[in-house]
């Protein structure tokens, strides 16, 4: 969809999220309201008025079209450029600025849909504050994570069939390629060869597996250590030098 089609089809999105019928905040707490029935809400948005500070259960996706935007969340201020991206995990306190003029894309998804799958949680603790994504940040991954947000904007405002699960294949998709680029950045088992390196995640990732399965008992240090093959001492040590033991399982 070409800068024209958006422009050309700004009633079109209007349609498509036509069933809102208004916020729904109670202490803080924003029920998102996702398009009927669905488990998406990607809102075409050319408010000028500000959101005070909320939060909600939705992963958030953020992406100016026309003019800035600026967010408060995660402790900072954001002014987010056209085209640029900022993530807001779910469950995070934010707030809005919206410019005199301007339009941007609004991405809410339940992640609950996708939060089953077993490398999911590893994910989750990398994304654990507001990702800020521009083309001079994240170079590596700018024009891919925009390209497949541009592909799910399409999806939800064309008339394929199947649109919500197409929706869901882009965002796997983009939460695998941004892992993958935090996990890059993150140094692990620091002062290690790089053989045990591979070696040691491979075992953490089968201690995530294993504390996934049975996260309901009563699991201690020493259960868990004895499961990984380290002493307790030695899967202590491992876990102080990482920033967190759900990384390793991406």
């Amino acid at each position: 969809m070409t800068e024209q089609q958006l422009h050309k089809n700004q009633f079109d999105f209007y349609l498509k999220d036509d069933d809102w019928s208004g916020r729904i905040v109670e202490d803080n707490y924003e029920t998102v309201h996702y398009q009927k029935n669905s488990t998406v809400r990607i809102w075409f948005n050319e408010q000028t008025h500000n959101f005070d500070a909320h939060w909600h259960n939705a992963l958030e996706i953020i992406m100016p079209v026309e003019n800035y935007y600026d967010v408060e969340a995660c402790g900072q201020h954001y002014r987010i450029q056209p085209d640029e991206i900022l993530f807001i995990p779910a469950g995070e306190m934010h707030t809005l600025y919206a410019p005199a003029a301007g339009s941007r894309f609004i991405f809410q998804f339940d992640i609950s849909v996708i939060s089953r799958i077993s490398e999911y949680n590893a994910l989750q603790s990398l994304i654990t504050t507001c990702l800020y994504i521009t083309k001079f940040s994240h170079p590596h991954i700018y024009n891919t994570v925009r390209q497949l947000l541009l592909q799910m904007r399409d999806e939800y405002f064309g008339f394929s069939d199947f649109r919500e699960l197409s929706i869901y294949s882009y965002l796997t998709k983009l939460l695998v390629v941004v892992g993958r680029e935090l996990l890059h950045d993150t140094v692990l088992f620091t002062n290690t060869r790089i053989g045990k390196q591979k070696e040691y995640i491979q075992r953490f990732k089968n201690v995530i597996s294993y504390i996934d399965e049975h996260y309901t008992q009563n699991l201690s240090l020493e259960t868990i250590a004895a499961y990984s093959g380290f002493s307790k001492y030695h899967f202590s040590r491992l876990l102080s030098s990482t920033r967190t033991i759900l990384i390793m399982s991406i």
